[in-house]
């Protein structure tokens, strides 16, 4: 961790992995005919608002801060939200001028949440200490890339590990099928016996490969898939040229652990804002 320096603009290309992630997948719901998700995006500053009317989920249906932004810029992105949704997210990296935009929050009818944890790790750093572990998976288990033939079962997994609600499913499934054919996702998955365990993804941009959407189904659980898919990805990420892996959990979570023990840290930690009557 030494070659790593944390600035602002570590945490806004990091805050931005994730951004373009969520904003991709909304973007694709947005172009199918009609629209018939109610999904769209609002660029705003250095913000972004996404939503996806027919889906409760507040993970696409917030506001995301990578870049610089103003007090007037939150505010264009709720009028866009409040437009569509009744209940919204909105992320506050540290880059953010709080003792500006707090008061404005507060203003609008949203409190402070909840907090979330961003981390980063040198990629061939993290490489090395997850080869030194001389655990393999079991003759049965088999972690291999994604394959266009296995879209379905990629997303009914991802749907389980997730406990996505089945009336939305659908929504889900059109998003993340965009985001498995799109040249910077690299997806992997676990297969035990013949079904999908568990899948993670790896999204590269500007040299960081940013770990997502890890997933295990519930009857899989505790057989240490995780670490075999962030094994596999973070592999695939230092051969694609990444200088740094990074990712996103909950405070304190097994999540967090799991990242911490093969090399990655803390970065930063944001503010999550969320409707006052949500």
């Amino acid at each position: 961790m030494k070659n790593i320096v944390f600035t602002d603009d570590l945490t806004r290309e990091i805050e931005a992995c994730e951004a373009h992630y969520f904003s991709d997948r909304v973007k694709s719901l947005a172009l199918e005919e009609g629209n018939p998700s109610g999904a769209g995006i609002l660029s705003c500053g250095g913000a972004l608002a996404l939503n996806v009317s027919t889906i409760r989920d507040e993970m696409h249906n917030r506001i995301m801060m990578p870049g610089i932004i103003s007090n007037d810029d939150v505010v264009s992105g709720l009028e866009f939200l409040r437009a569509n949704v009744k209940s919204c997210r909105i992320d506050v990296p540290p880059t953010i001028n709080t003792v500006e935009i707090m008061p404005t929050l507060s203003g609008l009818g949203f409190v402070h949440r909840d907090f979330y944890n961003g981390h980063v790790g040198e990629a061939e750093d993290v490489l090395k200490r997850l080869a030194d572990d001389s655990s393999r998976p079991p003759p049965s288990l088999s972690i291999r890339p994604y394959a266009a033939a296995e879209l379905k079962q990629y997303i009914d997994c991802f749907s389980e590990g997730h406990d996505i609600k089945a009336d939305e499913r659908k929504v889900i499934a059109s998003g993340f099928s965009a985001i498995l054919n799109s040249p910077v996702a690299r997806m992997w998955g676990a297969w035990q016996g013949g079904e999908l365990a568990g899948v993670g993804l790896l999204l590269i941009r500007n040299q960081i490969g940013h770990l997502a959407s890890v997933t295990t189904r519930a009857q899989f659980r505790r057989l240490g898939i995780h670490r075999y898919l962030l094994k596999s990805r973070i592999n695939d990420a230092v051969a694609a040229g990444c200088r740094l892996v990074s990712a996103h959990t909950a405070v304190a979570s097994a999540s967090q652990r799991n990242l911490h023990r093969v090399g990655l840290r803390l970065a930063y930690t944001k503010a999550i804002w969320r409707s006052r009557d949500g």
